[in-house]
């Protein structure tokens, strides 16, 4: 049976997971330094922006807005070139990310705020606090060129109403 074709978002913005299952995503810092600056250089390389994110040791959670070359070409990218570095770091073999990447069109002012939300939250849940350091709520209110978090903030309002909508 075929897979379901991947929903399309008018906005060009999506939540995306993307998960391991059986080993870990992140074994170092030198992991998550990584990944960050391939989807930097992934943004760059396809004028994406990256509205939120946050790394755990076995799944990663972004807010996006597709490239040029579209979602699933850029995730796939992505995707690809750190399970390639994984791969080589840590002497294994074999597929790194746990099927296909999960996403949801994201049309709604609300449902892209409260996404962002969400993964900006999603450290408490795991009692890392606020500043987690993988998280990029600490980096959403200077200047970054990895974010595109300043979009965000004038959809919320002011760098005060973003912080009173996540709770933060």
């Amino acid at each position: 049976m075929a897979r379901t074709k991947r929903s399309k978002a008018a906005s060009g913005v999506y939540y995306v997971l993307l998960r391991t299952k059986t080993r870990s995503l992140f074994e170092t810092k030198t992991d998550y330094d990584t990944f960050l600056a391939l989807l930097k250089n992934e943004k760059t390389r396809d004028a994406a922006e990256i509205f939120a994110y946050c790394l755990f040791s076995h799944e990663a959670h972004l807010v996006v807005k597709e490239g040029l070359s579209g979602l699933s070409t850029g995730v796939m990218r992505l995707c690809s070139r750190y399970g390639a570095y994984y791969n080589d770091t840590h002497q294994t073999c074999g597929r790194l990310f746990y099927g296909r990447f999960q996403s949801k069109p994201l049309e709604e002012t609300d449902e892209i705020l409260n996404a962002t939300r969400v993964i900006h939250r999603a450290p408490l849940s795991l009692d890392l606090g606020a500043d987690y350091e993988y998280s990029s709520y600490r980096r959403y209110f200077k200047e970054s060129d990895l974010l595109s978090s300043q979009e965000i903030i004038l959809l919320a309002g002011s760098n005060i109403d973003y912080k009173l909508f996540c709770g933060l």
